[in-house]
């Protein structure tokens, strides 16, 4: 089966976007006419870390499927609430960070905010976000402090 792209995929054009973590890298930015999905922000943002040589992955956390007994079985994560992406600081080796992504309209769950406040009160330093740009500014910034 072929995917055949969203029609506002489209209008979105590629200006240069550069960051002191990575030369110039050509990365999609939305169009106002059409939302992004979280899984195009969250492609962007992984293929920015990767492209920036941070240690980060993406967490799955989602309903779990397994074949049971010829069967599909459907369950809930047990952790359920976790941020989309995790990673290491390049700077600060041993420095978590945790990136949630929310759509223009999407909000936190309590399952969420019950793990930012868990993670934050660990001193992983957590992000939410609903851009690329935001997730480099922060990054940046936090990169940049204690002289690093």
């Amino acid at each position: 089966m072929i995917k055949t792209k969203r029609p506002c995929s489209q209008q979105r054009d590629k200006p240069s976007i550069s960051s002191p973590m990575q030369p110039e890298t050509s990365m999609p930015i939305p169009s106002k006419s059409c939302p992004r999905k979280e899984s195009e922000i969250q492609r962007d943002i992984l293929d920015y870390l990767e492209a920036s040589k941070y240690c980060a992955w993406r967490n799955f956390v989602g309903p779990q499927i397994s074949r049971r007994g010829g069967r599909m079985c459907y369950s809930k994560s047990p952790m359920a609430g976790l941020p989309d992406i995790v990673g290491v600081m390049n700077r600060q080796p041993g420095r978590m960070f945790a990136i949630e992504i929310k759509s223009a309209k999407g909000v936190l769950s309590e399952k969420q905010e019950y793990w930012i406040r868990r993670l934050e009160d660990a001193g992983v330093l957590v992000i939410v976000t609903r851009t690329l740009e935001q997730v480099i500014d922060v990054l940046t910034k936090e990169e940049s402090k204690n002289g690093c």
